[in-house]
């Protein structure tokens, strides 16, 4: 019995203590941007972070996909609606009728820009999601569409890894380069400024 609580304390302190330390410790030093959250900071407010969704409700910046979960870093998930719930295609229908009158199409919609992600908290949108957004955001701001296009191009990630996935827009960097061309902050809020 004794070897046995042994190996336990042991394991314990090496598995419950020393690993996490070490690692925290490494992460800390090789990466501590990451590490603390990879979080953006302007004049000592933080204003979000490029790994987590968040909603831009104004129509001058790229809005992303919707959220089940508002946005929650506490709440995340999806909705766990089958595609053929009468709940889920009723939401999706509202989706949509809300992008196509904010973007003014009658056309085809990227299904990212109108079905919720899994997580909840998606900081990407597809290309085809962005290339919608910017005649609206060309409107608004005044911006050219071509320096919009030129703008997304920059903050497009290509397949991860090169291989799996889509490219996607990096939502936080490029509202922010918006909101910079504009003068002033990023914030992200569900209300206008």
């Amino acid at each position: 019995m004794i070897p046995a609580l042994r190996a336990a304390v042991v394991f314990a302190l090496l598995t419950g203590l020393v690993y996490p330390l070490v690692t925290v410790g490494a992460a800390e030093l090789f990466f501590p941007w990451q590490a603390r959250g990879s979080l953006v900071e302007r004049n000592g407010e933080v204003l979000g972070s490029p790994l987590v969704g968040q909603t831009y409700a104004w129509p001058e910046f790229f809005h992303p996909r919707p959220s089940a979960g508002g946005y929650d870093p506490l709440g995340t998930g999806g909705t766990n609606l089958a595609v053929a719930s009468p709940k889920y295609k009723e939401s999706l229908a509202q989706r949509v009728a809300e992008v196509r009158r904010e973007e003014g199409v009658s056309g085809p919609l990227p299904a990212d820009y109108v079905t919720a992600s899994g997580s909840g908290l998606d900081p990407h949108i597809s290309v085809a999601a962005a290339e919608l957004q910017i005649p609206r955001i060309a409107r608004v701001t005044g911006i050219s569409e071509a320096e919009l296009r030129e703008m997304v191009a920059r903050h497009t990630l290509g397949k991860s890894f090169g291989i799996w996935g889509e490219p996607r827009v990096e939502l936080f960097s490029l509202n922010a380069e918006i909101a910079e061309r504009l003068g002033r902050l990023p914030q992200s809020g569900t209300s206008s400024p």
